[in-house]
């Protein structure tokens, strides 16, 4: 019978004492959002969790893609501890049938296989697969925010564009060392959200011109240091792979800037290819590649085109956002070395999505 403890008590609960109790603590009388034994397969505290640990202890806003996917990676990452369970249950058969061995044969495999080198070999035997759609994962959200009030740090994009804002000719006639470059405006935001911009002390924008309060004004205070250093953040996408070159040709961007350093730290299909990430379909794929510009073509490798013509791509709101900023970051400390142009940088989420996620490039066009 499965026991789930109360968030707001703590108190355990048999199935019958939330039924007795109309999905209500029969302690504190705090309603039960989640019963896995009737239909949702996970438990409040389970979801709890999963809140917590997304936004590392309520420190950190998420957006709802990123949500999507953690969601995910972690229901898929509990699935590895059954090969071990099975392999100790059958353990402890063989155990009480006296067929000692095959109870240590099968012991020592259920060791084996709770080993973390093991477990994780045996997801990247896999791609990850998306089992909670995006409504049902909007509806637990919302069941879940009924009961226990608002999720503080999950992060929506303003429904309403902004007005310009009014900035000071003092402030103006400033520029910054440094510039971040994303390719969807949700990437922007949820670095905004996070005060990467103030950390860091750079301009955070999207290449669709957000946010649109300020943009303009930053963008004309970018062209004024010729001695910028822009980081790029992409998926692993037709159109993320061409950031760089969008940035290095358009007027509005740096096409008249000479000597402004250009690093790209998002995804390339290279790096996500053959490693255990969520990997998505797209049908309108194969007239993106072959529109992309010949500079762009020629720094991909041909299982890479392949792949991109496949219609697959790698969403960086798949990365949890502690490992999204821990990238950032570590690419623009990385970047201040003379070293540094082409040099891999590894980055494990271990404790995040259990498993080592991505492996990073940093390529400088300047």
């Amino acid at each position: 019978m499965i026991v789930v403890k109360c968030v707001k008590c703590q108190a355990d609960n048999k199935l019958k004492d939330r039924q007795a109790n109309k999905g209500n603590c029969s302690n504190c009388k705090h309603p039960f959002t989640f019963d896995p034994k009737l239909s949702d397969g996970f438990t409040d505290p389970f979801f709890a969790k999963t809140l917590e640990a997304i936004s590392a202890n309520n420190t950190l806003y998420f957006t709802p893609w990123q949500f999507y996917y953690f969601f995910n990676a972690r229901k898929y990452r509990n699935a590895f501890w059954w090969p071990g369970f099975i392999a100790l249950a059958l353990a402890v058969f063989f155990f009480f049938t006296g067929v000692w061995p095959l109870m240590f044969l099968f012991g020592l495999f259920a060791i084996v296989l709770w080993l973390p080198p093991v477990r994780r070999w045996l997801r990247s035997q896999t791609s990850q697969e998306l089992k909670a759609t995006p409504k049902e994962i909007d509806e637990w959200l919302r069941r879940w925010q009924q009961n226990n009030g608002v999720v503080t740090k999950y992060l929506q994009m303003p429904s309403h564009p902004t007005a310009p804002a009014k900035v000071s000719q003092e402030i103006s006639a400033y520029s910054f060392d440094r510039a971040v470059i994303c390719d969807r405006d949700e990437i922007a935001h949820f670095l905004i959200a996070n005060n990467f911009h103030f950390e860091n002390n750079c301009a955070v924008l999207s290449i669709n011109g957000y946010p649109q309060s300020i943009f303009t004004t930053v963008l004309e205070m970018l062209h004024r240091n010729p001695q910028l250093k822009v980081y790029v953040l992409h998926d692993a996408s037709p159109s993320g792979v061409q950031l760089v070159h969008r940035l290095r040709t358009t007027p509005r961007w740096f096409a008249a800037s000479q000597g402004i350093a250009i690093f790209d730290l998002g995804l390339m299909p290279r790096q996500v290819m053959k490693r255990h990430m969520f990997v998505r379909q797209s049908d309108d794929c194969q007239q993106q590649v072959l529109a992309l510009p010949e500079p762009v073509r020629n720094l991909l490798q041909p299982d890479e085109l392949k792949w991109l013509a496949a219609g697959k791509h790698v969403e960086l709101e798949s990365l949890s956002p502690l490992l999204l900023l821990k990238v950032l970051r570590d690419g623009i400390a990385k970047s201040r070395m003379p070293e540094s142009d082409d040099a891999l940088v590894v980055i494990s989420d271990t404790g995040y999505y259990g498993s080592d996620v991505s492996v990073y490039s940093v390529d400088s066009f300047g």
